[in-house]
């Protein structure tokens, strides 16, 4: 299973010098790192976003690691598995989950507009079991959703989000619904 944390500071907070290394210490925190032992890393997308994913690799034959990055500057954590309609069978889900979110988002111009348009996205194509933060850099916003069966786990505490929380202090963290995307 893999796991995955974001961080988001608002615009009155000073971001960290080194988001990335606060993202993943809370990563460290939320036991992520040891759901998935094939990889762990992190980025940083935006000035006051970080996203950090682990990844056990159970289908992909190629590079699965996360988070994963386009050229639009959008990037996507992934803890799920794409059934039926999704990439070949020995491809990791990642890369074909953040296309299809970057093309859906593109040109979403507000975080309402972009999610729902990864709603229906998400709604139209993706089948199986998921949870996942997307930095939709058109709309320079984190969207993050779970499937509509909530079979993977997400959970929020103001401006943070993992897979779980964390283990010296669930104190503030709620699950996150499965009704639609958040932002």
């Amino acid at each position: 299973m893999c796991g995955i944390a974001a961080i988001l500071w608002a615009a009155e907070d000073t971001a960290p010098s080194d988001a990335k290394s606060a993202v993943l210490k809370l990563a460290g925190r939320c036991g992520i790192a040891r759901r998935g032992p094939d990889s762990l890393d992190a980025c940083v997308p935006a000035p006051r976003v970080a996203l950090a994913a682990s990844v056990l690799t159970m289908r992909s034959s190629g590079d699965a690691s996360q988070p994963a990055t386009d050229e639009r500057g959008n990037a996507l954590c992934w803890n799920g598995e794409w059934f039926q309609g999704g990439p070949a069978p020995d491809a990791a889900d990642a890369p074909a989950v953040l296309a299809l979110l970057a093309e859906a988002t593109a040109g979403a111009l507000d975080a309402e507009t972009a999610a729902a348009r990864a709603a229906d996205a998400l709604a139209a194509r993706v089948r199986g079991p998921y949870a996942l933060a997307f930095y939709c850099a058109a709309a320079r916003t984190l969207l993050y959703c779970r499937d509509p069966f909530g079979r993977r786990s997400l959970a929020v505490n103001g401006t943070r989000i993992a897979s779980a929380a964390p283990r010296d202090d669930g104190a503030g963290w709620t699950e996150v619904t499965t009704e639609g995307v958040h932002y």
